[in-house]
């Protein structure tokens, strides 16, 4: 029963997920629930994330012409800071890195509405701004190493302020998810903290999940994609004050 749980946790993460991010949202709670220690379920989560996002850039690398340079330098940036985040961020509290995070969330849902042609269409992206998202997908990656919920979604709108759209965001963003988690599952597996069983079920339901998420999301475009991010970060942002303050 426990298997079939992560399957279904795993399916509505990944369908989500693979559009605006933060499928942890889903499946990382889904872990604790069946009675997983806290950073035995980051690690597990890390782990079949790398599944879901995987199949992602293979089903946007059917529409989308991903700029592999771009990917490679983000990914790079994010697995580094990924690497540094499993071994450091642990000594954070968590309620601490709740809030921060929330915060971030709310700035960046007014920062949405505020800028509503923000990821409407593509443009150059400027020199200057290609060493912004390194720096910026650096630290993110800190934070994506130890807890991640966010880390998608917060990668997203860096590519699309750089002058990606939603879409072409939502691609790079996966490619640039899968480096990143690799990264950091490597790091987790070296501790033996991964539990490959239940892994391997939400791994399952990640791959459904994103194989169909992919699909909405290239059919109904960047309007459709703005909305769920929207919606996503509200939840995000609720989600984590209320773990922090109930």
């Amino acid at each position: 029963m426990p298997f079939l749980f992560l399957i279904i946790a795993g399916f509505v993460a990944g369908f989500y997920g693979s559009s605006v991010g933060s499928g942890g949202l889903v499946s990382l709670p889904a872990l604790l629930l069946i009675g997983l220690p806290t950073p035995v379920a980051i690690a597990t989560n890390r782990f079949a994330v790398v599944f879901g996002e995987g199949m992602s850039v293979l089903r946007y690398r059917r529409t989308q012409k991903l700029p592999w340079g771009l990917v490679v330098a983000v990914g790079i940036a994010a697995s580094l800071g990924s690497y540094l985040g499993a071994h450091l961020v642990l000594r954070i509290p968590s309620s601490v890195l709740n809030v921060i995070v929330a915060v971030l969330l709310v700035a960046l849902f007014i920062f949405l509405l505020a800028k509503p042609k923000l990821g409407a269409e593509e443009k150059i992206l400027l020199h200057r701004h290609k060493i912004l998202l390194g720096i910026g997908a650096f630290f993110l990656g800190i934070y994506g190493g130890f807890l991640g919920t966010g880390f998608g979604t917060f990668i997203m709108l860096l590519l699309a302020w750089g002058g990606l759209s939603f879409l072409q965001s939502a691609a790079t963003a996966r490619a640039v998810g899968f480096l990143m988690s690799l990264v950091a599952t490597l790091s987790f597996a070296s501790t033996n903290t991964i539990r490959y069983l239940e892994g391997a079920a939400l791994a399952l339901g990640f791959v459904i999940g994103c194989f169909f998420g992919v699909r909405m999301g290239v059919k109904h475009g960047n309007a459709y994609i703005r909305t769920l991010l929207i919606i996503v970060i509200i939840i995000t942002a609720g989600q984590l004050l209320w773990k922090t303050f109930r």
